[in-house]
Protein backbone atom coordinates (compact mmCIF):
# COMPACT_ATOMS: atom_id res chain seq x y z
CA UNK A 1 0.00 0.00 0.00
CA UNK A 2 1.15 3.54 -0.77
CA UNK A 3 -0.59 6.98 -0.32
CA UNK A 4 -2.53 7.90 -3.46
CA UNK A 5 -1.73 11.58 -3.21
CA UNK A 6 1.99 10.79 -3.30
CA UNK A 7 1.48 8.41 -6.19
CA UNK A 8 -0.36 11.15 -8.14
CA UNK A 9 2.35 13.70 -7.41
CA UNK A 10 5.13 11.41 -8.54
CA UNK A 11 3.32 10.27 -11.67
CA UNK A 12 2.66 13.92 -12.49
CA UNK A 13 6.32 14.81 -12.00
CA UNK A 14 7.36 11.93 -14.22
CA UNK A 15 4.97 13.03 -17.04
CA UNK A 16 6.13 16.65 -16.81
CA UNK A 17 9.82 15.81 -17.03
CA UNK A 18 9.22 13.29 -19.81
CA UNK A 19 7.25 15.92 -21.82
CA UNK A 20 9.92 18.61 -21.46
CA UNK A 21 12.59 16.26 -22.73
CA UNK A 22 10.74 15.29 -25.89
CA UNK A 23 9.49 18.82 -26.61
CA UNK A 24 13.02 20.18 -26.62
CA UNK A 25 13.80 19.97 -30.34
CA UNK A 26 17.20 21.61 -29.85
CA UNK A 27 18.63 18.43 -28.48
CA UNK A 28 20.23 16.02 -30.81
CA UNK A 29 18.55 12.65 -31.19
CA UNK A 30 21.34 10.69 -29.48
CA UNK A 31 21.53 13.03 -26.53
CA UNK A 32 17.76 12.97 -26.32
CA UNK A 33 17.66 9.20 -26.01
CA UNK A 34 20.49 9.15 -23.45
CA UNK A 35 18.70 11.69 -21.34
CA UNK A 36 15.45 9.73 -21.60
CA UNK A 37 17.10 6.50 -20.40
CA UNK A 38 18.95 8.30 -17.58
CA UNK A 39 15.79 10.03 -16.50
CA UNK A 40 13.82 6.78 -16.50
CA UNK A 41 16.42 5.11 -14.29
CA UNK A 42 16.49 8.12 -11.97
CA UNK A 43 12.73 8.34 -11.69
CA UNK A 44 12.31 4.60 -11.04
CA UNK A 45 14.93 4.85 -8.28
CA UNK A 46 13.36 8.02 -6.93
CA UNK A 47 9.91 6.47 -6.97
CA UNK A 48 11.00 3.29 -5.13
CA UNK A 49 13.89 4.39 -2.91
CA UNK A 50 11.73 5.31 0.05
CA UNK A 51 8.93 2.85 -0.65
CA UNK A 52 8.83 0.41 2.30
CA UNK A 53 9.91 -3.13 1.32
CA UNK A 54 7.79 -6.01 2.67
CA UNK A 55 10.42 -7.19 5.19
CA UNK A 56 11.25 -3.64 6.29
CA UNK A 57 7.70 -2.47 6.86
CA UNK A 58 6.85 -4.81 9.75
CA UNK A 59 5.34 -2.83 12.60
CA UNK A 60 7.56 -2.62 15.65
CA UNK A 61 4.66 -3.26 17.97
CA UNK A 62 3.01 -6.19 19.63
CA UNK A 63 5.07 -8.92 21.31
CA UNK A 64 8.70 -7.94 21.86
CA UNK A 65 11.32 -10.66 21.47
CA UNK A 66 13.80 -10.71 24.34
CA UNK A 67 15.80 -13.73 23.23
CA UNK A 68 13.59 -16.50 24.62
CA UNK A 69 10.11 -17.56 23.57
CA UNK A 70 7.77 -20.36 24.65
CA UNK A 71 5.92 -23.03 22.71
CA UNK A 72 3.05 -24.57 24.67
CA UNK A 73 2.81 -28.27 23.81
CA UNK A 74 -0.47 -29.93 24.82
CA UNK A 75 -1.70 -33.50 24.91
CA UNK A 76 -4.92 -35.13 26.12
CA UNK A 77 -2.92 -37.36 28.46
CA UNK A 78 -1.29 -34.41 30.25
CA UNK A 79 -3.66 -31.77 31.60
CA UNK A 80 -1.43 -28.69 31.50
CA UNK A 81 0.97 -29.77 28.77
CA UNK A 82 4.55 -28.51 28.86
CA UNK A 83 6.26 -25.26 27.97
CA UNK A 84 9.12 -25.67 25.53
CA UNK A 85 11.64 -22.82 25.61
CA UNK A 86 13.06 -21.75 22.24
CA UNK A 87 15.39 -19.06 20.94
CA UNK A 88 13.15 -16.26 19.77
CA UNK A 89 12.70 -15.97 15.98
CA UNK A 90 15.22 -18.72 15.18
CA UNK A 91 14.72 -21.82 13.04
CA UNK A 92 17.10 -24.66 12.16
CA UNK A 93 17.10 -25.95 8.59
CA UNK A 94 18.30 -29.47 7.88
CA UNK A 95 19.67 -29.20 4.35
CA UNK A 96 19.83 -33.00 3.99
CA UNK A 97 16.15 -33.01 2.96
CA UNK A 98 15.15 -33.07 -0.71
CA UNK A 99 13.37 -29.72 -0.77
CA UNK A 100 15.98 -27.63 1.09
CA UNK A 101 16.04 -24.91 -1.59
CA UNK A 102 12.25 -24.66 -1.53
CA UNK A 103 12.38 -24.23 2.25
CA UNK A 104 15.02 -21.49 1.91
CA UNK A 105 12.77 -19.62 -0.51
CA UNK A 106 9.85 -20.05 1.91
CA UNK A 107 11.90 -18.67 4.82
CA UNK A 108 13.01 -15.65 2.81
CA UNK A 109 9.36 -14.98 2.04
CA UNK A 110 8.74 -14.82 5.79
CA UNK A 111 11.61 -12.33 6.14
CA UNK A 112 14.00 -14.85 7.70
CA UNK A 113 17.71 -14.51 6.98
CA UNK A 114 20.43 -17.14 7.20
CA UNK A 115 22.52 -16.32 10.27
CA UNK A 116 24.94 -19.23 10.25
CA UNK A 117 25.86 -22.47 8.57
CA UNK A 118 27.48 -25.22 10.63
CA UNK A 119 30.69 -26.27 8.84
CA UNK A 120 30.67 -29.72 10.45
CA UNK A 121 27.16 -30.73 9.41
CA UNK A 122 24.16 -30.03 7.21
CA UNK A 123 22.43 -27.53 9.50
CA UNK A 124 21.74 -23.85 8.90
CA UNK A 125 20.49 -21.30 11.44
CA UNK A 126 17.84 -18.85 10.21
CA UNK A 127 16.56 -15.85 12.12
CA UNK A 128 13.98 -13.12 11.68
CA UNK A 129 15.46 -9.70 12.62
CA UNK A 130 12.11 -8.26 13.72
CA UNK A 131 11.74 -7.24 17.36
CA UNK A 132 8.35 -8.94 17.30
CA UNK A 133 8.00 -12.48 18.57
CA UNK A 134 7.54 -14.66 15.48
CA UNK A 135 5.43 -17.80 15.93
CA UNK A 136 8.10 -20.27 14.87
CA UNK A 137 5.74 -23.18 15.53
CA UNK A 138 3.32 -21.94 12.88
CA UNK A 139 6.22 -21.21 10.52
CA UNK A 140 7.33 -24.83 10.81
CA UNK A 141 3.81 -26.22 10.42
CA UNK A 142 3.13 -24.19 7.25
CA UNK A 143 6.43 -24.96 5.54
CA UNK A 144 6.19 -26.73 2.16
CA UNK A 145 6.22 -30.52 2.24
CA UNK A 146 8.16 -32.75 -0.12
CA UNK A 147 5.92 -33.03 -3.20
CA UNK A 148 3.18 -31.40 -1.14
CA UNK A 149 2.50 -34.43 1.07
CA UNK A 150 3.65 -35.98 4.34
CA UNK A 151 5.52 -34.26 7.14
CA UNK A 152 8.12 -31.54 6.74
CA UNK A 153 11.36 -32.96 8.17
CA UNK A 154 13.39 -29.86 7.35
CA UNK A 155 12.59 -27.24 10.00
CA UNK A 156 12.67 -27.07 13.78
CA UNK A 157 12.69 -24.32 16.37
CA UNK A 158 16.00 -23.63 18.10
CA UNK A 159 15.05 -25.38 21.35
CA UNK A 160 16.69 -24.45 24.65
CA UNK A 161 17.72 -26.94 27.33
CA UNK A 162 19.47 -26.61 30.68
CA UNK A 163 21.36 -28.62 33.31
CA UNK A 164 20.25 -29.18 36.86
CA UNK A 165 22.00 -27.24 39.61
CA UNK A 166 24.49 -29.08 41.82
CA UNK A 167 23.27 -30.51 45.13
CA UNK A 168 26.41 -29.29 46.91
CA UNK A 169 28.95 -27.33 44.90
CA UNK A 170 31.63 -27.61 47.59
CA UNK A 171 31.78 -31.18 48.89
CA UNK A 172 33.77 -31.27 52.13
CA UNK A 173 34.68 -34.95 51.98
CA UNK A 174 37.45 -34.93 49.38
CA UNK A 175 38.54 -38.52 49.98
CA UNK A 176 37.58 -40.50 46.88
CA UNK A 177 37.91 -44.22 47.56
CA UNK A 178 36.39 -47.16 45.70
CA UNK A 179 38.72 -49.85 47.05
CA UNK A 180 36.07 -52.54 46.90
CA UNK A 181 36.11 -52.19 43.12
CA UNK A 182 39.88 -52.05 42.72
CA UNK A 183 40.20 -54.27 39.63
CA UNK A 184 42.73 -54.12 36.80
CA UNK A 185 42.78 -56.46 33.82
CA UNK A 186 44.60 -54.23 31.34
CA UNK A 187 48.05 -54.54 29.81
CA UNK A 188 50.63 -52.11 28.49
CA UNK A 189 49.42 -52.87 24.97
CA UNK A 190 45.79 -51.96 25.63
CA UNK A 191 44.51 -49.45 23.05
CA UNK A 192 43.78 -45.84 24.01
CA UNK A 193 40.08 -45.11 23.69
CA UNK A 194 39.11 -41.62 22.63
CA UNK A 195 35.98 -40.30 24.36
CA UNK A 196 34.09 -37.18 23.27
CA UNK A 197 32.10 -35.20 25.85
CA UNK A 198 29.74 -32.66 24.28
CA UNK A 199 28.85 -30.51 27.26
CA UNK A 200 30.06 -27.28 28.95
CA UNK A 201 33.82 -27.77 28.58
CA UNK A 202 36.23 -28.82 31.33
CA UNK A 203 38.44 -27.32 34.03
CA UNK A 204 41.58 -26.37 32.02
CA UNK A 205 43.95 -26.11 35.00
CA UNK A 206 46.85 -28.56 34.72
CA UNK A 207 47.80 -28.26 38.41
CA UNK A 208 46.83 -31.51 40.18
CA UNK A 209 46.12 -29.70 43.45
CA UNK A 210 43.68 -27.35 41.69
CA UNK A 211 42.16 -29.78 39.20
CA UNK A 212 41.15 -33.13 40.70
CA UNK A 213 40.69 -34.76 37.29
CA UNK A 214 44.45 -35.23 37.09
CA UNK A 215 44.48 -37.49 40.15
CA UNK A 216 43.35 -40.26 37.79
CA UNK A 217 45.64 -39.39 34.91
CA UNK A 218 43.12 -37.37 32.90
CA UNK A 219 44.47 -35.88 29.67
CA UNK A 220 42.93 -34.28 26.63
CA UNK A 221 43.32 -35.22 23.01
CA UNK A 222 44.97 -32.71 20.70
CA UNK A 223 42.15 -31.98 18.26
CA UNK A 224 42.81 -31.84 14.55
CA UNK A 225 40.43 -28.91 14.07
CA UNK A 226 38.79 -30.94 11.35
CA UNK A 227 35.75 -29.62 9.49
CA UNK A 228 36.15 -26.08 10.82
CA UNK A 229 36.48 -22.94 8.76
CA UNK A 230 38.53 -19.87 9.65
CA UNK A 231 35.46 -18.27 11.24
CA UNK A 232 33.91 -20.30 14.02
CA UNK A 233 30.13 -20.82 13.88
CA UNK A 234 28.03 -18.04 15.36
CA UNK A 235 27.28 -18.65 19.02
CA UNK A 236 29.05 -22.02 19.19
CA UNK A 237 31.49 -21.95 22.08
CA UNK A 238 34.04 -24.48 20.93
CA UNK A 239 37.10 -23.01 22.72
CA UNK A 240 39.06 -25.58 20.76
CA UNK A 241 41.70 -27.79 22.28
CA UNK A 242 45.23 -26.99 21.13
CA UNK A 243 48.06 -28.72 22.99
CA UNK A 244 47.26 -28.53 26.70
CA UNK A 245 44.57 -25.90 26.26
CA UNK A 246 40.99 -27.01 26.95
CA UNK A 247 37.55 -25.43 26.49
CA UNK A 248 37.06 -23.69 29.83
CA UNK A 249 34.08 -24.92 31.83
CA UNK A 250 31.90 -21.95 32.76
CA UNK A 251 29.38 -23.80 34.94
CA UNK A 252 31.03 -26.98 36.28
CA UNK A 253 28.78 -29.54 34.63
CA UNK A 254 31.27 -30.70 32.00
CA UNK A 255 34.07 -31.06 34.56
CA UNK A 256 31.82 -33.21 36.77
CA UNK A 257 30.96 -35.45 33.80
CA UNK A 258 34.68 -35.77 32.98
CA UNK A 259 35.30 -36.72 36.61
CA UNK A 260 32.93 -39.69 36.45
CA UNK A 261 34.30 -40.83 33.11
CA UNK A 262 37.94 -40.73 34.20
CA UNK A 263 37.16 -42.59 37.43
CA UNK A 264 37.78 -39.71 39.86
CA UNK A 265 34.27 -39.92 41.32
CA UNK A 266 32.46 -41.96 43.96
CA UNK A 267 30.90 -44.46 43.42
CA UNK A 268 33.11 -45.78 40.64
CA UNK A 269 35.71 -48.43 39.88
CA UNK A 270 39.42 -47.70 40.15
CA UNK A 271 40.81 -49.28 37.01
CA UNK A 272 43.15 -46.80 35.25
CA UNK A 273 41.62 -46.90 31.77
CA UNK A 274 43.73 -45.59 28.85
CA UNK A 275 41.42 -42.75 27.81
CA UNK A 276 41.89 -39.46 26.01
CA UNK A 277 39.18 -36.81 26.05
CA UNK A 278 37.67 -34.55 23.40
CA UNK A 279 35.69 -31.79 25.11
CA UNK A 280 33.31 -29.65 23.07
CA UNK A 281 31.58 -26.74 24.82
CA UNK A 282 28.03 -26.07 23.61
CA UNK A 283 26.66 -24.32 26.71
CA UNK A 284 26.15 -20.61 27.29
CA UNK A 285 27.82 -19.26 30.44
CA UNK A 286 27.09 -20.04 34.06
CA UNK A 287 23.34 -20.46 33.57
CA UNK A 288 23.90 -23.98 32.19
CA UNK A 289 21.78 -23.30 29.10
CA UNK A 290 22.34 -24.66 25.62
CA UNK A 291 20.41 -24.60 22.38
CA UNK A 292 19.68 -27.26 19.77
CA UNK A 293 21.62 -25.64 16.91
CA UNK A 294 24.85 -25.34 18.89
CA UNK A 295 24.36 -28.88 20.22
CA UNK A 296 23.94 -30.40 16.75
CA UNK A 297 26.99 -28.54 15.45
CA UNK A 298 28.98 -29.64 18.49
CA UNK A 299 27.95 -33.27 18.08
CA UNK A 300 29.12 -33.35 14.48
CA UNK A 301 32.34 -31.57 15.38
CA UNK A 302 32.98 -34.23 18.05
CA UNK A 303 32.31 -37.00 15.52
CA UNK A 304 34.92 -35.53 13.17
CA UNK A 305 37.58 -36.14 15.84
CA UNK A 306 36.96 -39.91 15.47
CA UNK A 307 36.07 -40.93 19.03
CA UNK A 308 34.91 -44.43 19.97
CA UNK A 309 32.45 -43.20 22.60
CA UNK A 310 30.37 -39.98 22.73
CA UNK A 311 28.72 -38.83 25.98
CA UNK A 312 25.57 -36.66 25.94
CA UNK A 313 24.49 -35.52 29.42
CA UNK A 314 21.77 -33.15 28.27
CA UNK A 315 18.48 -33.16 26.38
CA UNK A 316 14.94 -31.83 26.41
CA UNK A 317 11.44 -33.07 27.08
CA UNK A 318 9.04 -33.05 24.14
CA UNK A 319 5.32 -33.73 24.11
CA UNK A 320 3.83 -35.12 20.88
CA UNK A 321 0.84 -33.16 19.58
CA UNK A 322 -0.69 -32.66 16.09
CA UNK A 323 0.15 -28.95 15.79
CA UNK A 324 3.89 -29.62 16.06
CA UNK A 325 4.13 -33.00 14.35
CA UNK A 326 6.32 -31.54 11.59
CA UNK A 327 8.82 -30.14 14.09
CA UNK A 328 9.06 -33.42 15.97
CA UNK A 329 9.63 -35.22 12.66
CA UNK A 330 12.52 -32.83 11.95
CA UNK A 331 14.00 -33.38 15.43
CA UNK A 332 13.79 -37.15 14.99
CA UNK A 333 15.40 -36.98 11.55
CA UNK A 334 18.24 -34.77 12.80
CA UNK A 335 19.21 -37.17 15.60
CA UNK A 336 18.48 -40.33 13.59
CA UNK A 337 20.83 -39.08 10.88
CA UNK A 338 23.49 -38.35 13.48
CA UNK A 339 23.25 -41.72 15.21
CA UNK A 340 23.38 -43.46 11.83
CA UNK A 341 26.44 -41.42 10.85
CA UNK A 342 28.07 -42.45 14.15
CA UNK A 343 27.36 -46.12 13.49
CA UNK A 344 28.73 -45.93 9.94
CA UNK A 345 31.74 -43.76 10.71
CA UNK A 346 34.22 -46.63 10.57
CA UNK A 347 34.21 -50.40 11.31
CA UNK A 348 32.80 -50.98 14.77
CA UNK A 349 30.95 -47.68 14.86
CA UNK A 350 30.73 -45.02 17.55
CA UNK A 351 28.67 -45.68 20.68
CA UNK A 352 26.58 -42.77 21.95
CA UNK A 353 25.58 -42.74 25.63
CA UNK A 354 22.80 -40.29 26.59
CA UNK A 355 21.20 -39.30 29.90
CA UNK A 356 17.47 -40.06 30.08
CA UNK A 357 16.52 -36.79 31.84
CA UNK A 358 15.40 -35.62 35.28
CA UNK A 359 11.69 -34.82 34.83
CA UNK A 360 10.39 -37.74 36.95
CA UNK A 361 8.18 -38.83 34.05
CA UNK A 362 7.49 -42.10 32.28
CA UNK A 363 8.92 -41.98 28.77
CA UNK A 364 6.37 -43.29 26.28
CA UNK A 365 5.06 -42.73 22.76
CA UNK A 366 3.74 -39.22 23.45
CA UNK A 367 5.94 -37.94 26.32
CA UNK A 368 9.60 -38.17 25.35
CA UNK A 369 13.07 -36.98 26.24
CA UNK A 370 15.31 -36.30 23.24
CA UNK A 371 17.77 -37.50 22.15
CA UNK A 372 17.97 -40.36 24.70
CA UNK A 373 14.56 -41.85 23.84
CA UNK A 374 15.81 -42.71 20.33
CA UNK A 375 17.95 -45.47 21.85
CA UNK A 376 15.05 -47.81 21.11
CA UNK A 377 15.72 -47.34 17.37
CA UNK A 378 19.55 -47.52 17.33
CA UNK A 379 21.78 -50.35 18.48
CA UNK A 380 24.71 -47.95 18.94
CA UNK A 381 22.79 -45.66 21.33
CA UNK A 382 22.46 -46.37 25.07
CA UNK A 383 20.04 -44.29 27.16
CA UNK A 384 20.69 -44.16 30.90
CA UNK A 385 18.45 -43.49 33.87
CA UNK A 386 19.53 -43.11 37.50
CA UNK A 387 19.13 -45.50 40.43
CA UNK A 388 20.02 -45.18 44.09
CA UNK A 389 23.44 -46.63 44.87
CA UNK A 390 22.69 -47.27 48.53
CA UNK A 391 19.77 -47.53 50.90
CA UNK A 392 16.47 -48.25 49.15
CA UNK A 393 17.15 -50.44 46.15
CA UNK A 394 15.13 -48.53 43.57
CA UNK A 395 15.05 -45.80 40.93
CA UNK A 396 16.01 -42.22 41.78
CA UNK A 397 12.94 -40.07 42.33
CA UNK A 398 14.14 -37.41 39.86
CA UNK A 399 14.99 -39.84 37.06
CA UNK A 400 12.81 -40.34 34.01
CA UNK A 401 11.84 -43.97 33.68
CA UNK A 402 10.34 -46.49 31.26
CA UNK A 403 9.46 -50.14 31.34
CA UNK A 404 11.93 -52.69 29.98
CA UNK A 405 9.52 -53.63 27.20
CA UNK A 406 9.53 -50.13 25.66
CA UNK A 407 13.32 -49.89 25.17
CA UNK A 408 13.16 -46.10 25.62
CA UNK A 409 15.67 -46.37 28.49
CA UNK A 410 18.33 -49.02 28.05
CA UNK A 411 19.46 -49.34 31.68
CA UNK A 412 19.91 -47.55 35.01
CA UNK A 413 23.21 -46.67 36.72
CA UNK A 414 24.27 -44.79 39.88
CA UNK A 415 23.48 -41.09 39.46
CA UNK A 416 22.43 -39.96 42.93
CA UNK A 417 24.64 -38.04 45.37
CA UNK A 418 27.76 -38.60 43.26
CA UNK A 419 30.98 -37.04 44.57
CA UNK A 420 32.94 -35.84 41.56
CA UNK A 421 35.52 -33.18 40.59
CA UNK A 422 34.23 -29.62 40.23
CA UNK A 423 36.16 -26.46 39.21
CA UNK A 424 37.59 -24.67 42.24
CA UNK A 425 37.17 -21.31 40.50
CA UNK A 426 33.37 -21.84 40.60
CA UNK A 427 33.15 -22.80 44.27
CA UNK A 428 32.15 -20.19 46.85
CA UNK A 429 34.42 -19.23 49.76
CA UNK A 430 32.10 -16.76 51.54
CA UNK A 431 31.23 -19.19 54.34
CA UNK A 432 34.87 -19.68 55.24
CA UNK A 433 35.03 -23.11 53.60
CA UNK A 434 37.88 -23.23 51.13
CA UNK A 435 37.20 -24.69 47.67
CA UNK A 436 37.83 -28.43 47.62
CA UNK A 437 37.61 -29.19 43.92
CA UNK A 438 34.79 -31.70 44.54
CA UNK A 439 31.00 -31.45 44.53
CA UNK A 440 28.12 -33.79 45.41
CA UNK A 441 25.77 -33.95 42.44
CA UNK A 442 22.70 -35.88 41.31
CA UNK A 443 21.15 -36.50 37.92
CA UNK A 444 21.12 -38.78 34.90
CA UNK A 445 23.87 -36.45 33.67
CA UNK A 446 26.23 -38.40 35.96
CA UNK A 447 24.70 -41.84 35.43
CA UNK A 448 25.44 -41.51 31.69
CA UNK A 449 29.25 -41.04 32.01
CA UNK A 450 29.27 -43.99 34.41
CA UNK A 451 28.00 -46.12 31.52
CA UNK A 452 30.34 -44.36 29.07
CA UNK A 453 33.21 -45.48 31.30
CA UNK A 454 31.94 -49.08 31.26
CA UNK A 455 31.58 -48.88 27.45
CA UNK A 456 35.15 -47.58 27.18
CA UNK A 457 36.34 -50.53 29.28
CA UNK A 458 34.57 -52.97 26.97
CA UNK A 459 36.20 -51.31 23.96
CA UNK A 460 39.63 -51.49 25.60
CA UNK A 461 39.30 -55.19 26.43
CA UNK A 462 37.37 -56.13 23.27
CA UNK A 463 38.44 -53.56 20.65
CA UNK A 464 37.04 -55.42 17.63
CA UNK A 465 33.39 -55.90 18.54
CA UNK A 466 30.94 -53.44 17.04
CA UNK A 467 28.74 -50.92 18.84
CA UNK A 468 25.60 -53.04 18.67
CA UNK A 469 27.36 -55.97 20.32
CA UNK A 470 28.65 -53.67 23.07
CA UNK A 471 25.07 -52.60 23.84
CA UNK A 472 23.86 -56.20 23.91
CA UNK A 473 26.64 -57.21 26.32
CA UNK A 474 25.87 -54.24 28.56
CA UNK A 475 22.21 -55.14 28.90
CA UNK A 476 22.99 -58.83 29.40
CA UNK A 477 25.16 -57.90 32.39
CA UNK A 478 22.34 -55.98 34.14
CA UNK A 479 19.89 -57.33 36.70
CA UNK A 480 16.13 -57.02 36.00
CA UNK A 481 14.33 -55.29 38.86
CA UNK A 482 10.77 -54.21 39.66
CA UNK A 483 10.40 -50.67 40.99
CA UNK A 484 8.63 -49.93 44.27
CA UNK A 485 8.64 -46.19 43.62
CA UNK A 486 7.12 -46.67 40.14
CA UNK A 487 4.68 -49.58 40.52
CA UNK A 488 4.54 -51.92 37.55
CA UNK A 489 7.79 -50.65 36.05
CA UNK A 490 10.54 -53.19 35.37
CA UNK A 491 14.04 -51.91 34.61
CA UNK A 492 17.61 -53.02 33.92
CA UNK A 493 19.89 -52.18 36.86
CA UNK A 494 23.65 -52.12 36.38
CA UNK A 495 25.64 -53.77 39.20
CA UNK A 496 29.07 -52.26 38.56
CA UNK A 497 31.14 -54.79 40.52
CA UNK A 498 29.58 -57.66 38.56
CA UNK A 499 29.94 -55.88 35.22
CA UNK A 500 33.63 -55.05 35.65
CA UNK A 501 34.51 -58.59 36.72
CA UNK A 502 32.54 -60.08 33.83
CA UNK A 503 34.25 -57.81 31.29
CA UNK A 504 37.68 -58.71 32.63
CA UNK A 505 36.83 -62.43 32.67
Amino acid sequence: MYPKYLQYRRVGEFKLIFKKIFMNTKLKNLNRYLIVVTTLVFMIGYWSCDTPKPCESKLLSGKVCNGVDTLHLKNDSITDGIKLLVRCNELILNTRVQNANEIRYYLKGLCFERKDSCPCSQFELWGNPSVEGIDVGVAVANAPKIDGVGLNEALMANILFSHELPTDANEKDTLISNSNLDINCLSENSPIIRVAIVDSGVDPNTNVSKNKLHTKGWHGYNLWDRCLESNYPLGLEYHLVRGVSEPMDSNGHGTAVNGVLVGASKPNFNMPLPLSFVNVDVMQGQNKTGNLYDALCGLYYALEQEPRVINISWGFRYLTEPLYMDMEAAIIKAFNDYFTDCNNRYPGGVIVVAGAGNDSIEINSFDKFYPACLARDHMNVVSVGSHKDSGVNDLSEFSNYADISSNYISLFAPGEMVITPYPKYLQATSSGVLPTGYARLSGTSFAAPYISRIVALIRVVHPYIDAGEVKIRLIEMTSPRTSILRPGIEYHKLEVSNVVSKICD
